[in-house]
């Protein structure tokens, strides 16, 4: 008697394909990062007023820093006390409250 096995096909061409989907994944996210910093500046910094957009500045590590204070908010809060312009003031805004 002959025993006939069938040969189970070979995963290699899966690998291949997902390297490739892989790949292909990274690079459009690739471009979209790029595409996303070519955006209007006012579209990247939707929470802050626009004059205080076209009057921040930049730095090293971060691409605008939001001037202190309740005049530089696009939205301001109603209230606004002196505890509240002393917190806002006490570390960037465009710093999460993590970095430190």
């Amino acid at each position: 008697m002959t025993h006939h096995h069938e040969r189970a096909g070979s995963i290699l061409p899966y690998v291949a394909l997902a390297g490739v989907l892989g790949w292909a994944a990274a690079m459009f996210c690739r471009q979209g990062r790029h595409s996303h910093r070519r955006l209007h500046r006012r579209g990247r910094l939707a929470a802050i007023s626009d004059k205080a957009a076209a009057e921040g500045e930049a730095t090293e590590d971060c691409d605008f820093v939001r001037p202190a204070g309740r005049g530089a908010m696009r939205d301001p809060p109603r209230r606004w006390d002196e505890v509240d312009e002393a917190s806002d003031a006490s570390f960037p805004s465009s710093d999460p409250p993590g970095n430190y």
